[in-house]
């Protein structure tokens, strides 16, 4: 486990489907630079062969307490919209998105460590699903009057005019003020995603991650600054 742990770190901590196909050739460039010296006690042929013989499931399932421990699940901040949400259409996973260019899945990440009380920064992230183009922009909260400073930064950046919004299920979007910000920037398409299906607006979550949690981790920032690229 110890030498498994400080293998998969030196190589960037990739999943097991990534890990395990390398891992011969990963166990070579290590032993050979010598940098392996933390667990070089624990390095035997015995380890050697248990590592290379370790199916992408295993590794996965050896890694998930270290995982765990190092990335700690932040909490979520997201609640459902009770309002408009009957008179706002649903895009679900299986409606996709028109093969153009112009519609936005737009969702927050919220910088509140592990607990949500107080004021805390939130990102808002745009990605546009035909063309892979994204943008972040973080606010001081979820307020409208920040919420709206945010969108008009990320419209401000949007290369095209933007023909349609697909936003989070979240209360910040799901509201008068956002709504008649998109009447007021003529959007003629709005839509929101169904409450707790990530898979809905599959391609900005992924970003959530790649992007925002990528470089912000899951630290708590309560700083005035409000913009963040």
């Amino acid at each position: 486990m110890k030498v498994l742990e400080e293998v998969w770190t030196l190589d960037g901590e990739p999943c097991g489907k990534y890990l395990a196909p390398v891992m011969d050739d990963t166990l070579e460039r290590l032993l050979r630079f010598a940098e392996l010296g933390k667990v070089a006690d624990r390095i035997s042929d015995v380890v050697l062969d248990e590592l290379r013989a370790m199916s992408p499931a295993t590794i996965d399932r050896y890694l998930a307490p270290v995982k765990s421990a190092r990335y700690p699940q932040a909490k979520s901040t997201t609640r459902p919209g009770l309002i408009l949400r009957g008179s706002i259409p649903l895009r679900t996973a299986m409606d996709g998105f028109p093969a153009v260019p112009g519609y936005l899945e737009i969702d927050t990440v919220a910088h509140c460590g592990h607990r949500n009380e107080g004021d805390y920064l939130v990102t808002i992230n745009a990605t546009d699903p035909y063309l892979g183009w994204g943008v972040t922009r973080t606010v001081r909260n979820k307020a409208f009057v920040h919420m709206k400073a945010g969108m008009d930064q990320i419209l401000a950046a949007y290369p095209i005019p933007l023909a349609g919004v697909d936003f989070d299920n979240g209360s910040e979007f799901l509201n008068w003020g956002m709504i008649a910000w998109c009447d007021d920037q003529g959007i003629p398409t709005i839509t929101r995603s169904r409450p707790y299906q990530h898979n809905d607006n599959a391609h900005v979550e992924q970003r959530n991650g790649d992007w925002v949690r990528r470089h912000a981790f899951r630290y708590r920032y309560e700083t005035q600054p409000n913009s963040m690229t």
